[in-house]
């Protein structure tokens, strides 16, 4: 094979290797007397910072998180499982917690990694986010 034929296969490999596990959609809106805000952020750090983790909540894909970027969801209110997936031909590694929403409540969820193949997600408060995330001062209040 030629290097412009292993080139093109390359591509082509990525292209259709980026798809998740998950199922693209849009998640119904909950009514907001049964649900609670979740704000998925990713601070910006050198490592892993081209790659773009596919969320998503309840298996259902529902964007891309970059670097230094933020995904904000209303939920139903409970328990909800978010997962950030690996795609093919890309460094990381998944990703998935468990977190109990409550009624009213935000909830802050970081998304980093701790080296180039293990990503990881925990929820901290408030303050915390707003520190490693000063976008979501005013966003948030």
């Amino acid at each position: 094979m030629n290097a412009k034929a292993a080139f093109a296969a390359v591509l082509i490999a990525q292209t259709f290797g980026c798809a998740t596990s998950g199922k693209d959609c849009t998640p119904p809106e909950p009514p907001s007397d049964k649900s609670g805000d979740l704000i998925i952020y990713r601070p910006s750090q050198s490592m892993a910072r081209l790659y773009d983790a596919p969320i998503s909540i309840d298996d259902c894909t529902i964007g891309w998180l970059a670097d230094g970027t933020v995904i904000r969801r209303r939920v139903m209110a409970g328990a909800v499982k978010i997962r950030a997936e690996k795609r093919a031909l890309a460094l990381g590694g998944d990703a998935e917690i468990r977190a109990g929403i409550s009624i009213g409540e935000t909830a802050y969820l970081r998304f980093k990694f701790l080296t180039p193949t293990a990503p990881q997600f925990m929820l901290v408060d408030r303050s915390t986010a707003e520190k490693e995330m000063p976008s979501l001062q005013d966003a948030s209040r």
